[in-house]
């Protein structure tokens, strides 16, 4: 018998989302000649484009995935820039983020 799987909660998902992303951006801010805004534009470019791919697949009569989701642009667009507006505005003290492991050295 199989292990029962966990299921993870929103803040989970939120922290391993952002984890991966932070180090993501700290690599490329740190290993090139990249200003940190133009990663951070990458970063919003990118998820941009992981929102289109999914809409993609969940538009139309048959969409590619049973979850029952059906993708409506206008709104949730509008959803993804007021989250990154609130979220930018409720910014965390920079100590808050001492759980994310030490890359490298300086």
């Amino acid at each position: 018998m199989e292990p029962e799987k966990k299921k993870r909660t929103g803040d989970d998902v939120r922290t391993r989302i952002q984890i991966a992303m932070m180090n993501e951006i700290g690599n490329a801010i740190n290993d090139g000649d990249l200003s940190t805004m133009t990663v951070l534009e990458m970063a919003a470019a990118a998820l941009g484009s992981i929102y289109r791919e999914a809409a993609e697949a969940h538009s139309g009569s048959n969409p590619s995935c049973p979850c029952g989701w059906y993708a409506d642009p206008a709104t949730e667009i509008e959803t993804l820039a007021r989250v990154l507006r609130t979220s930018s505005r409720n910014c965390h003290p920079i100590d808050e983020f001492t759980w994310i492991p030490i890359q490298g050295s300086a």
